[in-house]
């Protein structure tokens, strides 16, 4: 029978591109939602204390000020959790030896934040001051006293090695490279973060990154950890902090796990509704482009199938040899667009964890969507088969006879 090389070289190319596109419009979703997960289940808080109004998204963005006041009240109101651990995410230049930078920096408390599970010394120690003495000094006798800072710092295990830095060596901090005062900072320890890849670099005593910020007075931060004892009712603690008992209801929200993943599902729901309308075009435009070759090549071919007729090949034999090459064409597009997909999908990845340092540890933006690419795998293939038996049916059951005389006419 007559073939088109081009043609099904076309078909091939049509039906691959449209698996590939399928699989990575519908993959954000899938590998944000997935990721995210994993990621909050890495810090081991039961709740978080944010800025009012917060998007999960923009959790390292945003800040709150009278982090002592509400920390005291959480301590003090009739729910009070086991830990709490206030943060501060920022950031500080550095200086060692020649080498100049900027780094992210996270101010905690020593004594609370061992509660947690995010960061682990793995080399060296956790800090020898448990207490937080520039914070504790000033909220509770308005001093401001750089002196008091312990001067202590925990590297990343990341950031040791590209710097060559281990425990006991020096690193200089400052707020700002122009009128910023440099502070010596001792490596106590190096840390591996199970939340973020190479962000934070360097952890810090909480007072002395508000202090060296100029944010201390107002005690600023970016959220508080709260650790509840095992079977505390949360939703409780969550209905008293949007009462009227809970003197900070207007600066800050108390979320769970679940409501950050549900705001981040929310905002996923919005990508995935662009989503199904860009894969339902995308998909529509290249299997109608496929059908229409399909049906041009089997229309072309009506003069070769009405010739097996005429010597006698029956019917049957002609329907699987049809079923065969369409099969073919539609199972070389099918695995190159698969392949393709897969690979555009690690790629992206491999550049957004390269471009986004702060994305944490073995987060991955895009994910596979079995469902929805099994849909274009199974809709594809149907589409094809039928777009190939439809003509092939029509060229059989007409006559061979009146199929010769039209194409010698």
């Amino acid at each position: 029978m007559k073939r088109n090389p081009l043609r099904n070289i076309v078909v091939t190319l049509a039906i691959a591109l449209s698996i590939s596109m399928v699989m990575v419009l519908s993959s954000l979703s899938v590998g944000v939602r997935d990721s995210s997960r994993e990621s909050l289940l890495g810090i081991g808080a039961d709740l978080y204390v944010v800025p009012e109004d917060l998007h999960p998204l923009l959790m390292d963005l945003q800040r709150f000020d009278q982090g002592w006041s509400v920390q005291r009240e959480l301590q003090l109101s009739e729910y009070p959790p086991s830990h709490v651990s206030p943060r501060l995410s920022d950031t500080l230049f550095f200086r060692i030896g020649e080498d100049l930078g900027e780094t992210i920096t996270v101010g905690v408390d020593p004594g609370e934040e061992t509660a947690f599970d995010q960061f682990m010394v793995v080399e060296g120690g956790w800090f020898s001051t448990l207490d937080d003495p520039l914070r504790d000094q000033n909220i509770r006798n308005g001093v401001v006293d750089g002196e008091l800072m312990t001067k202590e710092v925990l590297v990343s295990r990341e950031f040791s090695r590209e710097h060559g830095l281990g425990v006991g060596d020096g690193i200089l901090l400052s707020s700002s490279l122009i009128n910023g005062t440099e502070y010596s900072f001792r490596i106590e320890g190096i840390f591996v973060d199970s939340l973020a890849r190479l962000s934070p670099a360097i952890i810090v005593h909480l007072g002395e990154l508000q202090f060296m910020k100029g944010n201390l007075e107002k005690d600023t931060l970016t959220e508080i950890l709260l650790d509840y004892p095992s079977g505390y009712d949360l939703d409780k603690v969550k209905e008293w902090s949007r009462s009227g008992d809970f003197k900070y209801r207007d600066i800050v929200d108390i979320l769970s796990s679940e409501d950050i993943l549900e705001e981040i599902y929310e905002f996923i729901g919005i990508i995935d509704g662009f989503a199904v309308m860009v894969v339902s075009v995308t998909l529509f435009i290249c299997l109608i482009f496929t059908s229409t070759i399909f049906l041009i090549s089997a229309k072309e071919r009506a003069l070769d199938l009405a010739i097996l007729r005429a010597i006698g090949i029956p019917a049957r034999k002609i329907f699987i040899w049809v079923i065969m090459e369409s099969g073919i064409f539609y199972l070389l597009g099918c695995l190159g667009g698969l392949l393709l997909g897969s690979v555009s999908i690690y790629l992206l990845n491999l550049f957004l964890i390269h471009r986004f340092t702060s994305l944490p540890e073995g987060f991955q933006p895009f994910g596979i969507n079995m469902v929805v690419i099994s849909t274009a795998v199974l809709s594809s293939f149907l589409l094809a088969l039928l777009s190939a038996l439809a003509p092939a049916v029509r060229a059989v059951l007409k006559p061979p006879v009146e199929s010769l005389r039209g194409d010698v006419s």
